[in-house]
């Protein structure tokens, strides 16, 4: 069944009253069609097919005749496109921006004016536009995380890099992480420095939990032979490469410009 908008004066003729004004209550000859969620409804209020009245207290089984419940409410997979009949698809999403047309609402209620380019007084249409920054959170958030935590991506990290020293009683490990966190630093690079007095699975597990997504493990085994591991978050394979002490602070810096590159 193809269904379309009806002109105003097949309306009218048809119901005897113009649209804002109709109802379903005492039509007879029209096949009426209802959504299943109007089921049992009662205390409603519609048309009285009367221009500029309305009823009130409206029982949907007692006082409307429906030929058939169909789901008019909401559209299906699948479903042709009002305006290019192209079928529509149905996915989840999120309003992570939003435009509001506000007329002269408040413009008129504030006394608001311009002049035009001929030097009139005009009362301004106005709008409002917006990004919702908790919801493009929570899109990321849902979007970028593994089984372990969060991976925020580097663009919105609150920290780039985590520094997360084994063991913080080795005078060695802390003196070079000292010197990478200040280092990182100074270039503008955004680290945590995880010096707590915690296992270091506790340590890795609240970096994962929190989302920064690179991590630097600093620990006497390695500095025996001069180097930290590094981690990706962003990795699927979660591969620990290996870094001289020395090449981290390039290492980062060139990783973190590749990635803000490819966001930009």
């Amino acid at each position: 069944m193809e269904i379309t908008p009806a002109e105003e004066d097949t309306i009218k003729k048809a119901l005897g009253a113009s649209p804002g004004s109709l109802g379903a209550v005492g039509i007879d000859g029209i096949k009426t069609f209802a959504d299943p969620s109007l089921k049992g409804r009662s205390g409603m209020t519609t048309g009285a097919n009367e221009d500029d009245f309305h009823l009130s207290g409206v029982d949907v089984d007692r006082d409307i005749k429906v030929d058939q419940w169909v789901d008019v409410r909401s559209i299906a997979d699948g479903e042709g496109c009002p305006s290019c009949s192209n079928p529509l698809r149905v996915v989840r999403c999120i309003e992570a921006g939003h435009i509001f047309k506000l007329g002269r609402k408040y413009s008129e209620a504030m006394g608001v004016s311009v002049l035009d380019s001929e030097g009139n007084s005009q009362i301004p249409t106005m709008g409002s536009y917006g990004i919702g920054v908790g919801r493009a959170m929570a899109a990321i958030a849902e979007t970028c995380c593994d089984d372990s935590g969060l991976i925020w991506p580097i663009s919105v990290a609150p920290y780039e890099v985590v520094l997360t020293v084994v063991k913080t009683d080795d005078e060695n490990s802390m003196e070079v992480a000292d010197k990478i966190y200040k280092d990182l630093k100074a270039h503008g690079i955004d680290v945590l420095f995880d010096d707590r007095e915690e296992r270091p699975g506790v340590k890795f597990a609240d970096a994962e939990l929190i989302g920064i997504p690179l991590r630097v493990t600093i620990g006497p085994r390695g500095l025996e032979n001069g180097i930290v591991e590094f981690l990706d978050r962003s990795d699927p394979e979660k591969t620990q490469t290996e870094l001289g002490v020395e090449e981290v602070k390039d290492f980062l810096l060139e990783k973190i410009s590749a990635e803000l590159d490819l966001t930009a």
